[in-house]
């Protein structure tokens, strides 16, 4: 990312941080609208979900600027989401409802420059997911 997106993230972030919990219950609802097949993926406290999915964007925003730093937790993350059951090809729609529950969160603040920028994010952080994942020596042919 360059240094204008990494602002915009940054500053977007810090617009909608103080509504996490909100904004990620936003996101899941969103999200299971959009695929109601995803909501089986989840089976405890959506409350706590949402906890547990701010707080990894929080910790991804405060090292946001050095992504390369955090790498190795990012695919971790990746290799424990296959333990979910989370399939390659969810990423994107995941990526689109969380996009989404941010631009909603900013109000007349959000442009088409945001949204570039976030989803360049998101995206990078999905690849390398999905990198660690395939890494750490997972298929995803069993859940198929």
């Amino acid at each position: 990312m360059n240094e204008k997106e990494l602002m915009l993230v940054k500053s977007c972030w810090q617009t909608v941080a103080p509504n996490a919990i909100p904004l990620a219950m936003k996101f899941y609802d969103d999200l299971f609208d959009a695929k109601p097949e995803y909501k089986k993926l989840f089976s405890g406290d959506m409350n706590k979900q949402a906890e547990k999915l701010m707080m990894t964007l929080g910790f991804l925003m405060a090292n946001v600027d050095r992504v390369d730093k955090i790498k190795d937790a990012i695919h971790k993350l990746g290799a424990l989401h296959v333990k979910f059951k989370v399939l390659p090809e969810y990423y994107p729609p995941v990526q689109k409802a969380l996009v989404g529950a941010i631009a909603q969160f900013m109000d007349d603040e959000w442009t088409n420059e945001h949204e570039n920028a976030w989803n360049k994010l998101i995206s990078a952080v999905g690849d390398m997911m999905i990198e660690g994942a395939t890494k750490k020596k997972f298929s995803w042919k069993f859940w198929k």
